[in-house]
């Protein structure tokens, strides 16, 4: 099977969906994970936000259901836009994406092994992640921002 990895991070000044439970068990469990990583760092651990994960979980089932495997949607645009779009209001924004991998340790992992991603993971100046997951795929999405 293959796995894919991409991470996109972004400075900017700025502003339900079909969630099962084994998807938010998921969720939970990349925040977690996460959060792990960053306190064995000496690092804030970062608050789970209920709308950035509607967002991210969007994200995922957008590149499920039209095919893509990229930051930029061919129906939200980029991550910064669509984040823009829901009413997520921030001052700093990132996004990791990843397909193909079918745990959340996986997924993280595989992040964490990546230096832009982890970049993402680790950066103190993020304050709030947002975790999707589309079990039809494997897509998996993280949006993080500082408010």
């Amino acid at each position: 099977m293959k796995q894919f990895l991409l991470s996109f991070t972004s400075l900017a000044l700025i502003g339900v969906f079909g969630i099962n439970d084994a998807d938010a068990a998921e969720q939970e469990e990349v925040a977690d994970l996460v959060n792990e990583e960053r306190e064995e760092r000496g690092l804030d651990p970062l608050e789970l936000d209920e709308d950035l994960s509607e967002v991210a979980q969007v994200k995922s089932e957008d590149m499920n259901e039209n095919n893509y495997f990229s930051h930029v949607s061919p129906v939200y645009g980029s991550p910064f836009g669509m984040m823009s779009e829901f009413g997520i209001e921030y001052m700093r924004a990132a996004e990791n994406i990843a397909m193909g991998q079918q745990t959340s340790e996986q997924v993280m992992d595989g992040w964490m092994n990546s230096d832009g991603h982890r970049q993402n993971i680790l950066d103190p100046e993020l304050t709030h992640i947002g975790v999707g997951y589309e079990e039809d795929g494997n897509y998996w999405t993280q949006m993080f921002i500082s408010e």
